[in-house]
């Protein structure tokens, strides 16, 4: 329920764009859209493309894409078609939107 609750004392606003943010760990991570000095922006660099990123969890990521190892690379896999994914996110959007469109969330919220 952290969600709906509308305290204004839990909220960490940006003071460039106005938005919000219920933990300061957020508005942090937030803020590196605003820099404009790329060394700052992008601290994050992978060492076999050069590829650049913002933060360390982006380049964790990305490296999987470099993993020759199937086994390592493609570890989420669909239970109906069997499909593999690099990324949790990319096995749950299979799975919502091609194939199980019928699949529903086993939780719902009570608020919206």
């Amino acid at each position: 329920m952290i969600i709906h609750e509308c305290d204004p004392n839990l909220k960490h606003t940006c003071d460039l764009c106005q938005t919000c943010f219920t933990c300061k760990s957020n508005l942090k991570r937030h803020m590196m859209i605003h820099e404009c000095d790329p060394n700052i922006k992008y601290q994050f660099i992978c060492d076999l493309c050069q590829t650049n990123f913002t933060h360390k969890s982006n380049l964790r990521c990305h490296m999987m894409i470099h993993e020759c190892d199937p086994n390592i690379k493609y570890r989420f896999i669909c239970d109906l078609c069997q499909t593999s994914f690099t990324h949790k996110n990319s096995l749950r959007r299979h799975m919502m939107h091609e194939c199980d469109p019928n699949l529903n969330y086993k939780f719902t919220c009570d608020l919206c």
